[in-house]
């Protein structure tokens, strides 16, 4: 009994000891693995990474002989297109503006200095004149006619006097006429021959005006008698 219990003792303990070492076997193994994946993690991490950089390099190095190449052959196939392009819609502007038809190039030149010169007259004020009084002689126009007279009046006076451009100045301008006439018509006879510089037979003197533009009006007023001069001197007209 005694060596039984001796030896189911030392079984137990057998056992325990041989399960002990199992367990530490087996947390050993674990712990090894564990170790084994982390490094084996690590390894393929590095391998990676290297692979990265490697890839990096060689990237760089293609950029860089790229760029070598271009510097090296800057006329390259696509250089070369793009010059020969250029150069031949630079021809075709040319040929296009040497071909306009000059007949059109003239005509544009004096249609602009037609529009220059009207923009020119629209600009400029009108030069208003002043008030002028003129003798014609009944010879140098045709009565009732709106024609101007013919020739050089015989006497003239301008007036330092403007008036209003429309019918009213005129008025005011052929009384101011009238007045000047009136102080010379006991004289008007020598004043008339000696102002001529050829002879008249039975003229009448009539009175013209200008007012605001440089154009005679007939006033159809006269002196109520007739001149007659000869060598710019009152004659008898029998």
């Amino acid at each position: 009994m005694i060596h039984g219990s001796s030896s189911s003792i030392t079984y137990r303990h057998v056992v325990s000891a041989l399960c002990g070492i199992q367990g530490r076997t087996i947390w050993s193994l674990l712990l090894v693995m564990v170790l084994c994946s982390l490094v084996t993690e690590a390894v393929i991490s590095k391998i990676n990474y290297k692979k990265a950089d490697v890839g990096k390099e060689k990237i760089a190095k293609e950029k860089t002989s790229s760029t070598k190449e271009f510097n090296a052959n800057p006329n390259d196939s696509t250089t070369d297109e793009l010059n020969k392009n250029f150069k031949s819609d630079t021809t075709k502007l040319d040929e296009e503006t040497s071909s306009l038809d000059p007949s059109t190039q003239k005509t544009t030149t004096p249609s602009m200095e037609k529009s220059s010169t009207l923009k020119s007259s629209y600009n400029k004020v009108p030069e208003i004149l002043p008030c002028t009084c003129g003798i014609f002689l009944s010879s140098q126009f045709t009565k009732g006619s709106t024609e101007p007279p013919r020739g050089e009046c015989v006497i003239s006076n301008a007036l330092e006097r403007t008036f209003p451009c429309n019918g009213v100045g005129q008025k005011q301008c052929q009384t101011k006429c009238l007045e000047q006439i009136v102080q010379h018509l006991p004289n008007s006879a020598n004043i008339l021959c000696a102002a001529l510089d050829h002879d008249i037979h039975k003229e009448r003197a009539y009175l013209f005006i200008k007012n605001c533009e440089d154009k005679w009006i007939n006033t159809h007023l006269a002196a109520g008698r007739e001149y007659c001069c000869k060598n710019r001197e009152p004659c008898s007209c029998k």
